[in-house]
């Protein structure tokens, strides 16, 4: 296929940003990999 599905591409995307931030916001809260940003 020559012409991309866009809109897979930007659900995959979305998906992605979603489980940055998921990721990010267990980091604050329980402190999984012991980053300077984990909560006490």
């Amino acid at each position: 296929m020559i012409m991309k599905n866009k809109k897979g591409v930007y659900i995959l995307l979305a998906l992605l940003v979603i489980l940055v931030l998921l990721l990010l916001w267990v980091e604050m809260a329980v402190g999984i990999f012991g980053s300077p940003i984990s909560g006490s």
